[in-house]
């Protein structure tokens, strides 16, 4: 964690995973720093770790498996399954990839959505089935109140608007890996 700026007994703290934001929280101790690296992309064990989160209830801003928001689910699963540190919340996740190279819905692909009617960008992670329209996502659902795993047309359907960032592209991009 990085010290940005100090305001009466506040501070603006930069993370490990690029999240800045003030806290009044006194700082616990310096974390090792992320060490830049190539990433080993390992689908199936990315697969089980999410799938061990299913029906844990969702909380917005929660990052623990007794409440976590759609972000925090994707960073933790990308951190516990592939030691690969990627920002906190989804619009920074998406800005921190750049541009889609293949169709959208690839099995590990990070999918964005901007469900009707809301503002607030939304993201889960493709993952089974042999088609497109047969594959399947998995996201921390407000409206359903847990993680859960859809068909990715489904979660498409309710959007006004939908990008894609295939998992590759987030960790070149982003390649801090935590130190083992």
């Amino acid at each position: 964690m990085q010290c940005l700026a100090k305001h009466n007994a506040a501070v603006l703290v930069r993370t490990v995973d690029g999240t800045i934001g003030w806290t009044s929280s006194p700082l616990g101790p310096i974390a090792a720093r992320p060490r830049s690296g190539k990433v080993q992309f390992n689908l199936p064990r990315m697969k089980r770790l999410l799938r061990s989160y299913l029906d844990v209830p969702y909380l917005l801003g929660g990052a623990t498996r007794s409440g976590i928001d759609c972000s925090a689910l994707v960073q933790r699963c990308l951190r516990g399954a592939l030691d690969a540190v990627i920002p906190r919340h989804s619009l920074d996740q998406l800005r921190a990839a750049g541009l889609p190279g293949r169709p959208l819905g690839e099995p590990g692909d990070l999918v964005y959505v901007w469900p009707r009617g809301e503002s607030s960008c939304h993201v889960g992670v493709v993952l089974d089935g042999d088609r497109r329209h047969r594959r399947t996502v998995i996201h921390a659902s407000a409206s359903r109140r847990r993680v859960t795993e859809e068909p990715l047309d489904v979660l498409l359907s309710g959007a006004d608007r939908a990008a894609h960032v295939e998992l590759a592209q987030i960790l070149d991009r982003h390649p801090c890996l935590l130190d083992a």
